[in-house]
């Protein structure tokens, strides 16, 4: 998960995944739904996608919560008190939010809150959850984000370091993984997604205005026009 300072941390990039998850991916997922239409009927039809829709799809998880517990859509009451992103004693973060039942016990066994009443009865309690906010405010800025990660390693707990995109290459899965790369030192995430014959290559990266004077003359400019708009 990324941070966004100054201030606290986005939950989600939601504009990134609406972008991404509920356009392109929709997209591509009702391509491959027409090419097996086609192939079983021998018609072919259009596929609609649109990203409003796949955000509004995205929406029915807090929709859901929203109609079980009766809540409204007002900051701390849209879902759940616990998720959000809380700061460490070391100015970094933690975010966690454990939806499921199972995930919340995790989460309190390993917060050592698993015996305190008011954590345990309050998980849908809407009337508790500021004092439950206020209180796991204060216990995560006891420790720093590094010593979190190791009370939380390994859990079902529901939760992520708030990493910055540099921290993020560097996290031991994505590193393992090779998710990230820097050809010539920019930060980019290599090629997905993977198959086990093809071999997807990185492009080579382009300095900043090195394709301008093929892209301008490409619209039209003349050779007078560009020397005024690449000296300016």
């Amino acid at each position: 998960m990324f941070a966004s300072p100054p201030g606290e941390p986005q939950v989600a990039p939601s504009t990134v995944l609406g972008d991404v998850a509920g356009g392109a991916l929709y997209l591509a997922i009702g391509l491959l739904a027409g090419l097996h239409h086609a192939r079983a009927t021998g018609q072919g039809q259009v596929a609609d996608a649109a990203i409003v829709d796949g955000c509004a799809h995205m929406l029915n998880l807090l929709l859901g919560a929203l109609q079980r517990r009766g809540t409204g859509f007002e900051r701390q009451e849209a879902a759940h008190w616990a998720g959000r992103s809380y700061r460490c004693q070391d100015g970094g973060w933690i975010n966690v939010a454990p939806l499921e039942p199972k995930f919340y016990a995790e989460m309190l066994v390993r917060l050592g809150l698993d015996r305190d009443e008011r954590f345990v009865q309050g998980q849908n309690d809407p009337a508790r959850w500021p004092e439950l906010t206020e209180v796991l405010t204060r216990l995560m800025a006891s420790r720093t984000r590094a010593e979190w990660e190791a009370v939380f390693a390994g859990s079902d707990a529901c939760w992520a370091p708030v990493l910055n995109p540099h921290e993020a290459a560097l996290h031991a899965h994505l590193a393992e993984r090779d998710t990230y790369r820097s050809p010539l030192g920019v930060l980019q995430s290599a090629p997905a997604p993977r198959f086990s014959v093809s071999e997807a290559e990185m492009g080579t990266v382009a300095a900043a205005g090195a394709h301008s004077d093929t892209l301008l003359r490409t619209l039209g400019f003349s050779p007078t026009e560009l020397k005024q708009l690449l000296s300016a």
